[in-house]
């Protein structure tokens, strides 16, 4: 890595300083510094050109989607360069523009980003899959303290967010060399597994 990912590390700062994770009040710069790590550890033999736009994307990943739309895109292009706006770009799955000033429907923007897995750059769906694995497993510890309760932190239900990572999880499996699969697979399978045990519970106090 290079200055550039030090500035990369600098700008998610100042986009994302007050932010914090959902129900929790850990900084959400720790999410991001994750999915860098992640995407880092399995990138491979990248190009280190490659690698280095990568794990910058992976840095501002939320930074277009959450701090500003594509005012924020342009930034980000003219500081780090038109591939790395890109990957952030396929990232998100709410930019919004002078025609769409706001944000479709949760169902919608989710089933649009599953249909978009086909058509990112293996270097995005790296990105999206180590978010996803990170969320997850976020999700896992959270759901061991509070049970069902965690599901009010979210926009979606249960259901919606076990239908969300189940289809996100199948794209990248059918658009193929993402070497994050494993881990993804382990982690909904343990998610899907404490979520039957509480319902098992619940249904034997009954």
């Amino acid at each position: 890595m290079t200055e550039r990912f030090d500035e990369a590390i600098k700008l998610a700062l100042q986009l994302h300083r007050y932010q914090k994770r959902k129900g929790r009040e850990a900084p959400y710069i720790s999410h991001l510094l994750r999915v860098a790590g992640l995407v880092m550890e399995f990138a491979g033999e990248s190009h280190q050109e490659t690698a280095e736009d990568t794990a910058i994307a992976a840095m501002l990943h939320d930074a277009v989607e959450d701090q500003g739309g594509l005012a924020t895109a342009m930034l980000i292009r003219e500081q780090f360069g038109e591939r790395v706006e890109r990957f952030v770009l396929a990232c998100s799955d709410s930019a919004t523009t002078q025609d769409q000033p706001k944000k479709r429907p949760w169902r919608e923007r989710k089933e649009a980003a599953i249909v978009n897995i086909q058509i990112a750059e293996p270097e995005s769906r790296l990105i999206i899959a180590c978010d996803k694995l990170d969320n997850l497993r976020s999700m896992i510890s959270n759901y061991r303290v509070v049970g069902e309760q965690l599901w009010k932190r979210f926009h979606a239900g249960r259901d919606d967010q076990l239908w969300y990572f189940r289809g996100m999880i199948d794209a990248l499996r059918n658009a193929g060399n993402c070497p994050v699969m494993t881990e993804l697979e382990d982690e909904i399978k343990k998610l899907e597994n404490l979520i039957q045990e509480s319902d098992e519970k619940t249904n034997e106090l009954r």
